[in-house]
């Protein structure tokens, strides 16, 4: 009985800790619901952006650091 009155207590006091500090678990719910196919195709050539300049780089990192370059050429 004691265990379970003590878990019931901790339940109670994480809740008030969460709703006192105005702490989301999820604080993403709040944007998925604002999101939209314009944003999404924002985001999708946000991704684009990166991958292009991103993977030209790692390549040049691992072959200044004398790791084999990797192509699909290679792959065969």
């Amino acid at each position: 009985m004691t265990l379970l009155r003590n878990f019931t207590r901790a339940v109670q006091n994480t809740r008030k800790f969460f709703s006192a500090e105005h702490v989301r678990l999820l604080p993403c719910v709040g944007t998925l619901q604002r999101y939209n196919p314009t944003k999404f195709l924002y985001d999708a050539r946000a991704a684009a952006n990166v991958t292009m300049l991103a993977l030209p780089q790692a390549i040049a990192h691992a072959t200044i650091a004398g790791l084999p370059s990797f192509t699909a050429s290679s792959a065969r």
